[in-house]
């Protein structure tokens, strides 16, 4: 849902977190703004999988 909607790609868990947890990666280049905005996504998404 969130590759769809805001057209960003979260990874995996690794390990004992697989399916528990997710990671927020970057290419090499990580700003204040960028940051910001990802979690400003992430959070959008899961106000809309929760219904809110």
């Amino acid at each position: 849902m969130i590759l769809e909607k805001y057209n960003m790609s979260l990874g995996n868990g690794l390990g004992p977190l697989k399916d528990r947890v997710f990671r927020i990666r970057h290419l090499g280049d990580l700003s204040d703004l960028s940051l910001l905005g990802t979690l400003g996504s992430v959070q959008a998404a899961i106000d809309r999988l929760m219904g809110n």
